[in-house]
């Protein structure tokens, strides 16, 4: 958390560990907010004026987690690039884990905080080992983190995501054999270009993720904002022939689960059932044979939160993860939630 001198503009750090937010002001000139990491939801705290930091008693604490968390970082064309590598305890040199690489939705955002909605630990559970990234324009890292990548390179994210992803792999507690990639908004849009441009991956899971992108930056509520980055496809035809996914659906080869919310205004659901109807189209095999999946979640948003598709939504990626990862002689016991 930083304080900034409204007199001359000077920065000064005042407490370091954690995400701050819901920041509210108290009597004795102390700051009550909610902090959270990756390895911890949200508790309320006080921040002294001394800037020391304590925690108030509350209910919701999560018990013990069936991991460990690590930040690690990787050295992409000299820019060093992060993110935390979430490991099971049943890992290890002579039982390798199963890795997923998760890319986060924004494109400015970053994994520093908890998430009920993308949470790590229910893989981490199931035996998975998570990367979850700080790629290109991610915040947290200044200008020249969100710069990089602008406007929104599908390429430079995925160079730089795939290099930490490729520098983790040579940890012999970790499975290069048994990978998969999963994303949410802009990181559905990552998940649908990376299954166009690799087949290394044994799944590939998106959420809400753009698909045709001038059909979806024509149909959004955010249409203003993402026509001053882009403005239509006549205007600037190379933008979105080098980087709309729709373009290489014939180069689709890995499975793939398509989830999405029917009253997602963000990312209509168009998008969606374009990618299922071009996938399913392009199938050339037997019809019980597609892997393809498509769950339709019909009374969500751009976000999973109703706690019933929440669950619903997170056993149907870990089974699909679980078929096409694992093998079906390798599956193991049924979800304990």
């Amino acid at each position: 958390m930083l304080s900034v001198d409204a007199a001359t503009g000077a920065v000064r750090e005042l407490v370091t560990g954690g995400v701050f937010s819901s920041l509210a002001p108290a009597p004795d000139g102390s700051v009550i907010a909610l902090r959270s990491d990756i390895a911890t939801p949200a508790r309320p705290v006080r921040i002294a004026v001394d800037a020391a930091v304590r925690e108030l008693p509350a209910p919701g604490a999560v018990g013990r987690l069936p991991g460990t968390v690590e930040w690690v970082e990787a050295d992409v064309g000299g820019v060093a690039v992060g993110g935390w590598l979430c490991m099971p305890e049943s890992a290890s040199a002579g039982s390798p884990a199963p890795f997923m690489l998760w890319i986060h939705g924004g494109p400015h955002a970053s994994y520093n905080a908890w998430s009920w909605r993308w949470c790590p630990w229910l893989a981490v559970e199931r035996g998975y080992a998570v990367l979850m990234p700080d790629p290109a324009m991610s915040t947290g890292y200044g200008d020249t983190g969100l710069n990089r990548g602008w406007p929104r390179r599908p390429d430079v994210v995925y160079r730089e995501c795939e290099a930490l992803f490729d520098q983790e792999l040579a940890r012999p507690e970790l499975d290069g054999s048994r990978t998969a990639m999963l994303g949410a908004s802009f990181g559905g849009f990552m998940a649908n270009w990376i299954a166009g441009h690799t087949d290394r991956f044994d799944a590939v899971v998106t959420h809400a993720g753009l698909w045709a992108l001038e059909q979806q930056h024509r149909t959004t509520d955010a249409a203003a904002s993402k026509m001053r980055v882009h403005r239509h496809e006549d205007e600037d035809p190379q933008w979105y022939r080098a980087f709309s996914p729709h373009r290489s659906i014939g180069a689709i080869t890995t499975p793939m689960l398509i989830t999405h919310g029917n009253r997602d205004y963000r990312v209509p659901i168009s998008e969606a059932l374009r990618l299922w109807w071009d996938l399913v189209s392009t199938w050339d095999g037997p019809p019980e044979t597609m892997p393809h999946r498509f769950l339709q979640l019909t009374s969500e948003n751009h976000w999973v939160q109703t706690p019933s598709n929440a669950l619903a939504w997170n056993r149907t990626v870990l089974a699909f993860c679980d078929q096409h990862v694992l093998g079906a002689d390798r599956i193991p016991d049924a979800l304990p939630w």
